[in-house]
């Protein structure tokens, strides 16, 4: 990876497994890292964990709902002055066609 140096990076799902993994490899190559996790402890303790490798901040919130997704956004926006790269790391399962799910929801109603 290279040409990464003092990028803005956003990790949702970067307080655990593959995600912490994946923004340990953003902070080695120069980034800077905001990571975005479920459980505030544990995005505290990652933070922690990574922030003697680089610059790094992150937040707790649920990105299955729009309000979270928004406030992930403009906090990552606001302590690293943009955005560059988005990873999409946060996941979740729920076996729905692809046209009945809505945002917040997981599911909708009726199509």
């Amino acid at each position: 990876m290279r040409g990464l140096a003092g990028r803005r990076v956003l990790i949702s799902g970067g307080s655990s497994g593959i995600g912490l993994a994946t923004a340990r490899r953003f902070l080695d190559e120069g980034s800077r890292v905001f990571i975005a996790g479920l459980d505030a402890a544990e995005v505290e303790a990652a933070v922690a964990g990574l922030r003697p490798g680089g610059e790094v901040a992150g937040l707790a919130g649920d990105v299955s709902t729009e309000a979270d997704v928004s406030r992930i956004t403009v906090a990552a926006c606001e302590a690293l002055g943009g955005l560059d790269v988005l990873i999409n790391n946060a996941g979740m399962a729920r076996r729905a066609a692809f046209l009945d799910i809505t945002p917040g929801s997981g599911i909708a109603s009726s199509r």
